[in-house]
């Protein structure tokens, strides 16, 4: 170690206190420093001509006067900021305690320290020796060997683990379950995915359930080294477009008693989102700024992997199972180097909107009273289904003209709008794309 310095993140202005270990900084806080300091002064020996009455004074000083450790000070420090080593758009690279990787759409190669020109966040090493040979296995061409669904999420677990991003193509990824959505009930493996992209990315949980928009604090703990921010088990209607500046922009951290900072979009973590239900949301802002993907009920509450496998995942993972684990991620990230993200067709994810949002009386006067290729006018239609259910309590014309666009979007219909002499119209046709 070399002592306390201070570190600037990218362009931002912002400082923080750091310790250097070679190519490695490990962040700090002003705590830390003030916690080092009184130590050394506790444990200072007798060639410092101090007296047990002169440590205290210090001591009480270190403590009482709060200025001397406001994070002003950090200037007074060294200054450390050699260039951080960070993932290119077509190279990615995962690091070790003994070696780094780095990946690329081609191949695996496993690199020592010595190759590698800058630092980096001790805490984005993973605590395992990786063995050379991994290189020597994977494939030239892993899309090869997996089916199209497979396939396609591996592209977007790829995608989280490539920490490049580009703020006009980045977008957050959703899980959610593959059923229709009407009583949801999770135990699919959708944390225990986010998990293992844990196990190779700094990650910050959130629990989704209790997230609050409006606490300034809510993003508080995620740091300039954090990679994945996880939204775990967000609620039936979730806010999403509340998260469109994170997704895009940039992300603003406060912590209590600090200074709010804001991580430019280049250097803020991607975001994933699990959920039992659709994140709503329709139109291009929306489905631009998202990855949906479902994962199927093979798993339940009932029947998880300790069941299949006979262990836990992780827990009982021997170096082999390791091994093999960190190469699949690799390969993960080959494939979205080689192919970008390959969507998923999905299953259900059309009909649960249409249910969560809508639901299932709406369809059922769709299916009587709408044909195909016919012009309606839209308050005529909007004002027959409130005669016929009237429990809608405040629900307006324009909401019900986005459960229409619903509708359509699950029927793969095409949807034409017009308007003539102050009336609004629509027609659904069979689209022929």
């Amino acid at each position: 170690m070399n002592g306390f310095k201070y570190h600037t993140l990218g362009d931002t202005g912002v400082h923080k206190p750091v310790e250097v270990d070679g190519k490695f900084i490990i962040l700090r806080k002003m705590s830390d420093i003030k916690k080092f300091t009184i130590d050394a002064i506790k444990n200072a020996q007798e060639d410092f001509e101090l007296t047990q009455n002169d440590k205290d004074h210090i001591i009480n000083a270190l403590v009482t006067k709060r200025e001397l450790f406001h994070e002003e000070n950090l200037l007074f420090l060294d200054e450390h900021n050699p260039p951080i080593v960070k993932d290119t758009k077509k190279v990615s690279l995962i690091f070790f305690s003994n070696k780094y990787c780095e990946i690329t759409k081609d191949e695996i190669k496993v690199k020592p320290y010595s190759d590698l020109n800058g630092a980096i966040y001790k805490s984005q090493v993973i605590d395992f020796i990786i063995d050379d040979s991994i290189s020597l296995i994977c494939s030239d061409n892993p899309s090869e060997f997996y089916e199209e669904d497979i396939e396609s999420l591996m592209s977007i677990i790829g995608y989280l683990l490539h920490t490049y991003k580009n703020p006009a193509r980045t977008k957050a990824v959703i899980l959610m379950d593959e059923d229709n959505g009407i009583n949801p009930n999770g135990r699919t493996g959708k944390t225990l995915l986010v998990q293992a992209i844990g196990k190779i990315r700094n990650t910050v949980w959130k629990d989704g359930k209790s997230f609050n928009f409006t606490n300034r604090f809510s993003l508080s703990g995620v740091d300039w080294d954090t990679q994945i921010l996880a939204m775990d088990d967000v609620p039936k209607y979730f806010d999403f477009e509340r998260f469109f500046p994170a997704i895009t922009s940039g992300i603003t951290v406060e912590e209590k008693f600090k200074k709010e900072y804001r991580i430019p979009p280049e250097l803020s973590p991607k975001i994933i989102i699990t959920t039992n239900y659709t994140v709503g949301g329709e139109g291009q802002s929306y489905k631009g700024r998202k990855i949906e993907f479902e994962l199927s009920n093979y798993f339940n509450a009932a029947w998880g992997p300790a069941e299949k496998y006979g262990r836990l995942f992780f827990e009982d993972w021997g170096e082999q199972d390791w091994q093999q684990f960190y190469l699949f991620m690799m390969t993960c990230i080959q494939i979205y180097l080689q192919n970008g993200i390959i969507e998923s067709l999905g299953v259900n994810i059309d009909l649960k909107r249409l249910l969560q949002e809508a639901g299932e009386d709406f369809i059922f006067f769709m299916n009587k009273n709408i044909s195909l290729n016919q012009k309606y006018d839209k308050k005529e239609i909007f004002e027959m289904y409130v005669s016929k259910f009237p429990g809608q309590a405040g629900l307006t014309q324009r909401t019900f003209t986005s459960w229409i666009k619903l509708y359509a979007t699950f029927h793969i219909y095409t949807i034409t709008e017009s308007h003539s002499n102050n009336i609004e119209y629509f027609m659904l046709s069979e689209d022929k794309s």
